[in-house]
């Protein structure tokens, strides 16, 4: 979900369960990376978080994991984590803000204000200062990946630092906080049942205005290239409208963007297969490593994005 934090949609606990399958994978089989816990000072917090690293000589291109709107610890995204770093990228995932190890207070009231969306990118960024100075990582190579409320996060904060050279996204709005309420309200976010069909809520959307935070004037601004991958069983985010946005900035502005979409994908791109171990679409992940590996391993020219 991307504002709302209270109850528990069906994509978060389809994600702690993954999160444990992934861990209890690592500790069964010859893992292929390590691990290691760490702490770091910025934007007045200490933060906590795991670096995920693989177990080959590097240095390594890295990405830092950006959360969802929910406050999870960093164990829930294991299950990127722990792929991505099998795959040649250090990872780093922290505990959100006021969640486990890390501190300040989780902003349960105004998660989705432009206020505080800016806090949690500051968290990004020093993350992002934090894990370029690592041994393992080529700071050149450093990017984001993110879930759903990453879809604000990620933009702004790569704003905010030169150091971030793309951005990779999970079913993350490309439109603003208002109308990604409205689509919820209208698709049920995973919660309760809907008398809106998708269809119908597509065409509603065509009326809805953007309110609030919206990240359309950041995107446009970045000159950093970026994947969003899309569930097209989406009852949290407007998937439509999101790749309509990100399709008019490639044609119209130049931006280097690229999106995906999987029809039997939910938030998340979590299956909905019934009476199956909740699982990412299997077929999400080939497309997202490939694009990472040719954007993410080869060193890119300075992130300049106008800061707005």
């Amino acid at each position: 979900r991307a504002v709302r934090t209270s109850g528990r949609s069906q994509w978060l606990s389809a994600l702690v369960v993954l999160a444990m399958a992934a861990m209890g994978v690592t500790l069964m089989r010859d893992r292929g990376l390590r691990t290691r816990n760490v702490t770091f000072r910025g934007n007045d917090i200490t933060l906590a978080g795991t670096m995920f690293v693989p177990d080959a000589k590097g240095p390594f291109p890295a990405v830092v994991l950006v959360h969802g709107s929910p406050p999870l610890k960093r164990g829930f995204y294991a299950v990127w984590a722990e792929r991505l770093a099998r795959e040649g990228f250090v990872v780093l995932v922290a505990d959100k803000r006021g969640v486990g190890g890390t501190g300040g207070t989780f902003n349960n009231q105004n998660n989705g204000s432009r206020a505080n969306l800016t806090l949690l990118a500051g968290d990004v960024t020093a993350a992002v200062e934090y894990l370029a100075l690592q041994a393992e990582v080529d700071s050149a190579r450093v990017g984001l990946i993110g879930v759903s409320q990453a879809g604000w996060v990620a933009p702004l904060a790569a704003s905010m630092s030169p150091r971030i050279r793309y951005i990779a996204l999970v079913t993350a709005p490309a439109v603003s906080v208002f109308e990604e309420q409205v689509w919820s309200e209208l698709r049920g976010d995973d919660q309760r049942s809907t008398t809106t069909s998708r269809a119908a809520a597509e065409k509603i959307m065509d009326t809805v205005n953007s309110r609030g935070f919206n990240p359309r004037p950041l995107l446009g601004a970045l000159n950093i290239p970026g994947v969003w991958m899309f569930g097209d069983d989406d009852n949290s985010i407007p998937t439509q409208k999101s790749v309509a946005v990100l399709d008019s900035l490639r044609l119209h502005a130049g931006r280097d963007y690229a999106s995906y979409r999987f029809p039997r994908a939910g938030h998340a791109l979590i299956t909905r297969s019934a009476g199956v171990m909740p699982r990412i679409q299997p077929t999400s992940w080939e497309p997202l490593i490939a694009w990472l590996q040719v954007h993410g391993e080869s060193p890119r020219g300075a992130n300049t994005a106008q800061r707005l």
